[in-house]
């Protein structure tokens, strides 16, 4: 559950700010305007020990992998990341945990299925420009299922793009309405042979 405490108690409560900071980071959340989701922390406190990352079994979930968590837990399996938290707050996310315990909050837009005609997939992303947003976006079609990863810088460089042509960048579309938006919100379309098109953990930030 996301619930926000001050990060002035935390650090009372540790000895001191860099205790407090080091745990924030160790839990793979960052401090928002003096505060901190103190749910990341309890969270951390109750993952499981046992871990997918190097197993060649990864379906002790038993979900299947054709949506929801199922799907997402699919793509992921294979670049040896465990998912050991999901958190909703109006948007879905996800941290992820690599097999040397670095963990990375994700941001997640889903999707049902793909243009059955050009088996693109399309987003819409918002809050991106925030300096408090999510640092790694992920974009997941449940059909594939297929995943898709841009970096909060990246987003913001293909939204700057589009905003210096009307609008309109490479499989970007920034509405009118969406111009003045200081958060940021733009249509993102992605596409089976994109460069954003999940292979690879450090595309996770891990």
């Amino acid at each position: 559950m996301f619930k926000l405490r001050s990060i002035n108690d935390l650090a009372e409560e540790l000895g001191s700010l860099a205790k407090a900071t080091a745990a924030l980071k160790e839990a793979g959340i960052s401090p928002m305007f003096g505060m901190y989701d103190m749910g990341a922390l309890e969270a951390l406190a109750n993952e499981p020990k046992q871990t997918n990352v190097g197993k060649s079994a990864k379906n002790s979930w038993t979900l299947a992998p054709t949506d929801g968590l199922g799907a997402i837990k699919a793509v992921l399996d294979p670049l040896e990341v465990d998912i050991v938290r999901h958190l909703y707050r109006r948007s879905n996310y996800i941290t992820v945990r690599n097999g040397n315990g670095k963990r990375q909050q994700l941001k997640l837009y889903c999707i049902n299925s793909k243009n059955p005609k050009t088996g693109n997939a399309s987003f819409t992303m918002t809050g991106f420009l925030r300096e408090t947003s999510a640092p790694y976006y992920m974009l997941m079609s449940f059909e594939g299922p297929t995943a898709w990863v841009l970096s909060r810088a990246q987003a913001a460089a293909l939204h700057r793009a589009a905003l210096k042509n009307e609008g309109i960048g490479v499989n970007v579309r920034v509405g009118r309405e969406a111009m003045e938006d200081l958060n940021g919100r733009m249509r993102v379309t992605m596409t089976s042979d994109s460069q954003y098109l999940l292979s690879e953990a450090k595309q996770l930030g891990l």
